[in-house]
């Protein structure tokens, strides 16, 4: 082959290669004296590059806005597995209560450039994040604290008022219907004490990832009513009001009747968790049937009604 077209090629391929990763490449900023070990400056066009540099490794990483500069750090013990589901637009949604999430979702991944900072240990992937929240105080993340150990120990005291409270909570099956409905459909409300702004949020595990929590600080707040924010600054409650749950308890203890279409046999049950016996369901789908009130037989072919 003529040697100008091979170094031709060879300049093209070189320049492309660059366009998307930079071994070490160093901040343009002194003040934040970061040195990544890979950049890829568009993560649409990268994405295969991107999933190929995470496979088997932990460490840290930064999303950056190339439209405005703002940033979101974080960090994984498997980062292949953390970036697929940033490429996950379901995921995305799902999620998109967390800010990065929100700006992927408006403004698509080709704004958007990808560093891994650092590759450490797993053991490590944490201390190893919250020095550079510490440094380079991220637009994107709400708290500048990476998240707290799967473990928690608590004192005594703590560990003797959570296993009241969950004794008072269970003590006969009424709790449990009501455990059931406060689980489906019901908004967690975060108060930010410092910014004095409230979020709702779909789940528990959706205020957890957004706080950069573990989803068990979250149920132990709301399950205690607990008034001591979380992380020094966050208040986390139930949207609804629990008066209205009780209301429903009470009615899903009233007797009903059931109608079967096909022979129009009637028959009467004390309570939903008589009538999932007969029909062999459980009782959460009875509850869900009556809640929806779609208009039609359950399953197609009974009608549910209470007394």
């Amino acid at each position: 082959m003529n040697s100008s077209i091979v170094d031709k090629l060879h300049i093209k391929q070189s320049s492309f290669l660059f366009n998307f990763v930079q071994i070490r490449k160093y901040s343009t900023s002194s003040e934040d004296n970061v040195k990544s070990e890979l950049c890829f400056s568009n993560a649409d066009t990268h994405k295969l590059e991107i999933l190929k540099a995470g496979k088997d490794k932990s460490g840290v990483y930064m999303w950056t806005n190339n439209l405005n500069g703002q940033r979101y750090v974080g960090s994984s013990i498997h980062l292949r597995r953390r970036f697929l589901e940033y490429f996950n637009t379901n995921t995305l949604l799902r999620d998109s209560s967390m800010v990065i999430c929100a700006a992927l979702l408006k403004h698509g991944y080709s704004q958007f450039s990808l560093e891994i900072i650092e590759f450490c240990k797993k053991e490590d992937t944490i201390s190893r994040e919250n020095y550079y929240l510490n440094l380079l105080n991220p637009e994107y993340n709400i708290v500048q604290i990476a998240g707290l150990p799967p473990k928690v120990e608590h004192t005594p005291e703590i560990r003797d008022k959570i296993s009241k409270s969950l004794k008072e909570y269970y003590k006969d099956p009424k709790a449990l219907i009501n455990h059931s409905l406060k689980q489906e459909g019901h908004k967690r409300i975060v108060t930010d004490l410092t910014l004095n702004i409230k979020t709702s949020y779909h789940a528990i595990h959706s205020a957890a990832r957004a706080l950069n929590v573990d989803k068990r600080h979250i149920s132990r707040a709301i399950l205690l009513k607990s008034d001591k924010p979380i992380l020094a600054r966050f208040i986390v409650e139930a949207a609804e009001d629990l008066k209205d749950l009780k209301n429903y308890t009470q009615k899903s203890f009233k007797p009903l009747s059931l109608t079967e279409i096909s022979n129009g046999v009637i028959t009467t049950h004390p309570n939903i968790a008589s009538t999932a016996k007969a029909l062999g369901v459980f009782p959460q789908s009875i509850v869900t049937y009556i809640r929806r009130n779609t208009g039609k037989p359950y399953k197609g072919k009974y009608w549910i009604k209470f007394l």
